[in-house]
């Protein structure tokens, strides 16, 4: 009566380019954090420490991650800049621009006046953002 219950988790499907793991498949909440967007399917068998359960699937689908240079943007540059980096009333578009276009703004744009500053960018900070920019 008082066996100790386990659940086997494995993927059934994973979207292509996907190298996402379950940690610890054989644990009572097994996890994974999805690497890239898709349906992943988990197959699952509980075991009541005798017999297995009849294979159970359940479909989790994940949307495109949010990358770290989106949330820098989104805390230090979308607020003039605008969504993506397009351009608004009071700054340019900068999408598409380098690391380097972005040290020398930040050096020599006397308007840059928020808070928290962007001097406060650490360099692998603003190759996040630039990478952030570039992909549009």
């Amino acid at each position: 009566m008082n066996d100790l219950v386990s659940l086997d988790g494995s993927f059934g499907s994973r979207p292509a380019g996907s190298a996402a793991a379950i940690s610890a498949p054989t644990p009572v909440s097994p996890t994974f954090t999805a690497d890239v967007a898709g349906t992943f399917t988990i197959l699952l068998v509980l075991n009541d420490g005798t017999v297995d359960s009849a294979q159970d699937t359940v479909d989790i689908v994940a949307t495109v991650p949010i990358s770290a240079g989106e949330v820098l943007f989104g805390d230090n540059c979308k607020i003039c800049h605008g969504v993506n980096g397009a351009g608004s009333g009071t700054a340019p578009n900068i999408q598409g621009v380098t690391k380097s276009q972005i040290d020398w703004a930040i050096a020599n744009v006397t308007q840059m006046k928020i808070q928290p500053t962007p001097q406060a960018l650490t360099d692998p900070e603003k190759q996040s953002i630039a990478d952030y920019l570039g992909s549009f």
